[in-house]
């Protein structure tokens, strides 16, 4: 028996697939401890879910007075909405309460990422765009970064670019065969994109309805059968999402009310110091992408438009509307485009197949023979992917960054095992800890059942935590 064809769908699928997770999996495990910023307090937040998946909470209901402000040092937790943070805590059920079990969703999610991006390239009838497009997203150094929480937002962003990605290919589907199934298939991955990072979870129904508008599909019968299709969607997003606002608002209410009033001023004022240049969005694409997946990106916008496709131009005008929307904002992050990266990575792929083309185009116009031809070919493709592989790639970053060659590093490490060893030899204690610097206060809370003094919270990374039993 002979190996697979690689051209077979399945075999290009299982292929990305596992190309996927194994990267990811090397790149979350790489460390053994959760990661400055984000990443450990969801962690602490997604083991507070565990037994009461309806109270998100960071540090636990002691009687301490907290801050229901400092999403760094509150009891209940409502900086992001809920949904990955219940898939986090479904995992650490699962797997237990390690740094592998607060990953394996990332991982998992951010494989099927890639394969949602080939996916969409046979949908959109460039299947090498989708190749190629997979391809980069499956060995990107950011995306390898996120997952293993080394990057702010992580996994909150990874899960956010499965759905608004699942929600893309959702209504690729419904365009395909428009049916009350499918549509209500588009509502539900909508819905799940705002429960895990509100209202930019909208995207992909913004981009089906620039679909129906540029394919005719909203004139006459046709039209109002897509009206009804899209009340439809929009009553299942809504099932989805506006529950958990309701019990917020009603169970929670100052939380939640500071809570929405704070998303809010992310439009008008540079939060937390993330105040950028104007362009940061547009620049930071080489840290998504590499400098030369930029490019390609950049020339797949063009190629996308001219196809005159209405699915590829619907798609560049939601991109350059996204980007237009987080540029206007006053606070501005590298990885907030992150989130529409599975689109971005068909447009990569469709500049990468662009090149190719044009590389064929010009050697079919030359006098060349065949053989010098298929030479050509083949070396455009060995260069394309040495650049998705080191430049995009980088695996020696991705290996350096995880390494314990700081002193914050190595003093964390040194936290998490004190930790770990902890409720190892002192099961079922529920300890007061006291002493501990505020940047490890979320790792007593995810490797113990105990607790932290807020009063005696300092800045002195040396000290060992004193405890008290409760």
């Amino acid at each position: 028996m002979g190996l697979p064809n690689w051209r077979t769908p399945w075999v290009q699928g299982v292929a990305l697939f596992l190309l996927a997770f194994v990267l990811r999996a090397w790149s979350a495990t790489l460390e053994d401890f959760p990661n400055l910023w984000d990443e450990q307090y969801h962690a602490a937040v997604a083991k507070s879910l565990i037994n009461n998946p309806l109270e998100p909470r960071l540090l636990p209901d002691t009687g301490q007075e907290l801050d229901h402000k400092d999403w760094t040092g509150n009891g209940v937790w409502l900086h992001k909405p809920p949904l990955f943070l219940w898939t986090l805590a479904g995992s650490l059920r699962l797997w237990g309460t390690t740094v592998w079990g607060l990953r394996f969703p990332s991982i998992l999610l951010g494989s099927f990422s890639v394969l949602l991006v080939w996916a969409l390239g046979r949908r959109f009838s460039n299947e090498r765009a989708g190749l190629w497009g997979a391809l980069w997203l499956a060995v990107g150094h950011f995306s390898l970064s996120l997952v293993a929480g080394r990057i702010p937002t992580d996994h909150n962003d990874v899960h956010f670019a499965f759905w608004v990605g699942l929600g893309l290919w959702t209504a690729s589907g419904y365009m395909h065969r428009s049916t009350c199934g499918r549509a209500a298939a588009v509502g539900a991955a909508v819905g799940a994109a705002v429960l895990t990072k509100w209202l930019p979870g909208l995207w992909a129904g913004g981009v089906l309805g620039l679909w129906i508008f540029w394919s005719g599909r909203h004139l006459g019968t046709v039209g109002r059968r897509s009206l009804a299709h899209g009340i439809l969607a929009v009553c299942v997003a809504t099932a989805v999402a506006l529950p958990w606002n309701v019990y917020i608002r009603t169970v929670f209410p100052t939380e939640a009310a500071y809570e929405s009033e704070y998303n809010a001023r992310h439009l008008t004022e540079a939060l937390e110091g993330h105040r950028e240049p104007l362009y940061i969005h547009a620049t930071s694409q080489t840290d998504l992408w590499g400098w030369s997946g930029a490019l390609l990106l950049v020339l797949g916008l063009g190629a996308a438009w001219r196809t005159r496709r209405p699915e590829w131009r619907s798609t560049v005008v939601g991109v350059v509307l996204f980007f237009g929307v987080y540029t206007a904002a006053a606070t501005k992050m590298v990885s907030f485009t992150y989130g529409i990266s599975v689109p971005l990575a068909l447009l990569v792929g469709c500049g990468a197949d662009g090149v190719l083309r044009k590389v064929e185009g010009v050697l079919r116009r030359s006098d060349s023979p065949v053989g010098r031809i298929r030479w050509a070919r083949n070396a455009a493709i060995a260069a394309l992917l040495a650049l998705a592989f080191l430049d995009n790639g980088r695996p020696w970053e991705t290996w350096s960054k995880a390494q314990l060659n700081t002193p914050m590093r190595r003093t964390r490490q040194r936290y998490a095992d004190y930790f770990r060893a902890h409720a190892a030899t002192h099961p079922g204690e529920r300890p007061v800890f006291q002493n501990v610097p505020k940047h490890a206060v979320p790792l007593a809370l995810f490797f113990t059942d105990g607790t932290v003094d807020v009063r005696s919270v300092n800045a002195q990374p040396e000290l060992v935590p004193e405890r008290q039993t409760r």
